[in-house]
Parts: C-alpha cells; structure tokens; sequence
C-alpha cells in the first residue's frame, strides 16, 4: 500500500507478512477534499498502479450533497488519476450504507442514486489504457459489520477486504506485486473497534 497516512492500528501478521499500513482514507473527509488534496498526494508517493476509491458517504449523509456533485468530483478523481498514470487500474466501490437506524428513506434515496451513478462512470469510462472496475459493497452488507452507526468493524473489514480480494486477483493474477492506493473517506482506514 501507498499513501501519506499511516494507519495506527495493530494487525496480525498475514504468512508471516507484517499488514502494510499506509493509505490515503482521512475522517470525513468528502468527495471534494479528495480531489483537492489529491495532486499533492500523488507528487508525495510513488505512483500507484491500483487504486482502491471509496468515497462518496460523508457527502450523502446528514441532507448533504445530492448524488450529481460526489459523482463530478468522482469523474474528476478519476481523470486525475489517469492523467498521472495512463495505466491505472481503479477500482471504484458502490458504498455500503449506513447502519439501519440512521437509514432515512431520503438518504436510502440518494445512496441508491450514487451507487446506480458508480455504475454509470465504470461503463462510460473510455479511457484507452487505465481500467475502472466497480465493486459492489452495499450488497450483502449486513447490520453485524458496523462498529458505529457509519463505519464497519472487524467483520465488516473483512467483508470490505473479501470484496477487493475477488476483483483483484480476477485482474492481476497471482504472485503479482502491485503498488495500491487505498484512497477515500476513514472507511479506507482501519484502526476500528
């Protein structure tokens, strides 16, 4: 992993590998913050070759953005990306939502509409070299995998990492080593109870 944050949590080695802890995922952060920091990141590391983007939440939750806004500056995120490396692959998460009792019917509304919008950038994106792959996190998502009312525990990492894991090795296959930016919202983080 790549990023300039560093991820204070305590993790079991994985076959003798310690867990890389850095990333990119900052704490309420929104779809704007990230493309706004984003140029400074990408000059402070090295390039990735993947990247993992999970944003969107923090715009939807409390009344905020409509799905329109998140979903140009996740456009613009993505240009960024493909413009400093040609041969990115992204991979763009359909986020889960929220725990059931702070599920509106309104924000239920707008976390269908952003998701139905992920899938919509995955299939118009035309760039020649740089792939963009959707991975659906709101199906399946269960109420047992929050901690707190928006971020997941440790089943809930699990489930998050189960869902990369499939659609990466359908991409790289095995033994590939892989530069990957974990890039978005505190989701991105661990660290969790």
């Amino acid at each position: 992993f790549v990023g300039t944050q560093f991820d204070d949590g305590q993790y079991a080695d994985y076959s003798g590998i310690p867990f890389d802890r850095d990333h990119e995922g900052i704490g309420g952060i929104e779809t704007d913050g990230v493309l706004n920091n984003l140029s400074g990141v990408l000059e402070d590391i090295e390039l990735p070759e993947v990247v993992l983007l999970g944003i969107g939440g923090n715009d939807l939750l409390d009344g905020g953005e409509e799905p329109p806004q998140p979903l140009s500056n996740i456009v613009d995120i993505i240009d960024q990306l493909q413009l400093a490396n040609p041969e990115v692959v992204i991979f763009l998460e359909q986020i889960a939502p929220a725990r059931l009792d702070i599920m509106t019917p309104e924000f239920e509304e707008r976390l269908r509409v952003f998701n139905e919008g992920i899938l919509e950038i995955v299939a118009q994106n035309d760039h020649p070299q740089s792939k963009l792959i959707g991975v659906d996190m709101a199906e399946g998502f269960e109420e047992s995998f929050f901690s707190d009312p928006v971020h997941y525990n440790e089943l809930g990492a699990q489930f998050v990492a189960q869902r990369y894991w499939e659609a990466i090795s359908q991409e790289f296959p095995g033994g590939t080593t892989l530069r990957i930016l974990p890039l978005g919202d505190s989701r991105v983080e661990g660290s969790r109870p």
